[in-house]
């Protein structure tokens, strides 16, 4: 049996508090523990490969730490379709996705990340340059258990990082911004829209954009009273993003300026 709008974004909005304070409640040990690598890069430098990524170490340490720091969000889940993380509660599945990016070419993927068909249950038409495109999500709205309808959860953890190199040989990594972010669940696309949407890299029905901060306006839960936001700051070091070049600093830097207003 579906819930109602109000009473699924309330759902929506309690599990994103639980990852939220996980979180928040050691951040700073969250983000020593991102960038841990630095301690051993001795080890390993030499051996990496260029273009690498730093999401699979990423994850172990948002894994950890949301293991640490709550057993609210259940017992993880082994599907193969889903997010990076996933769990079962007594009364919703979870899906955490985690995003990273350097401050390069395109900034502004940082609060617009690409989201595939596996991450979300969100499905809708968008426009691309006067042309309609659909995103076909590939998770249902609910989940049926033994008679039991439990709903979609889906949340994003971005990461933005800066990386110094030598010759192109890795020398440090620090973490610039973290922030955690709701995407709503496929049930409440009558009351956004095509607003959390938006082109993906490549145009593609199974790869699409979530937008956290359409039109310069952070999204909101929009069926709730008071309206919070989906997008909260969990984390931010001012001077390295300041003295770091990047593109769309200056929306990037409205951007953080809006969460921490909150």
């Amino acid at each position: 049996m579906s819930l109602s709008n109000i009473q699924l974004e309330e759902l929506e909005l309690q599990y994103f508090e639980t990852i939220f304070s996980s979180l928040r409640s050691n951040i700073r040990g969250v983000v020593d523990d991102l960038q841990s690598m630095n301690k051993i890069k001795e080890h390993w430098k030499n051996i990496a490969k260029s273009g690498d990524g730093y999401d699979a170490g990423f994850e172990r340490v948002i894994y950890s730490s949301l293991q640490r720091g709550t057993s609210d969000l259940g017992r993880p889940n082994s599907c193969l379709v889903g997010a990076d993380l996933f769990f079962e509660s007594t009364d919703a599945f979870i899906h955490i996705d985690l995003k990273s990016n350097q401050p390069g070419n395109n900034t502004s993927d940082h609060w617009s990340p690409k989201m595939e068909a596996n991450q979300s249950s969100y499905k809708t038409n968008y426009d691309v340059d006067g042309e309609e495109r659909k995103f076909e999500a590939n998770l249902p709205k609910y989940y049926s258990i033994n008679d039991l309808d439990k709903p979609t959860l889906t949340y994003f953890i971005s990461i933005l990082y800066v990386v110094e190199t030598n010759n192109n040989i890795f020398n440090n990594l620090s973490i610039a911004n973290i922030n955690l972010s709701c995407m709503p669940n496929g049930q409440l696309v009558d009351l956004y829209g095509r607003d959390p949407v938006g082109a993906g890299g490549n145009i593609d029905i199974k790869k699409a954009r979530f937008r956290m901060w359409p039109q310069n306006e952070i999204l909101k839960f929009r069926a709730l009273e008071n309206q919070p936001n989906r997008l909260r700051l969990l984390f931010e070091n001012q001077n390295l993003i300041n003295m770091t070049e990047m593109t769309s600093k200056r929306p990037l830097l409205n951007l953080l300026s809006s969460l921490r207003s909150a």
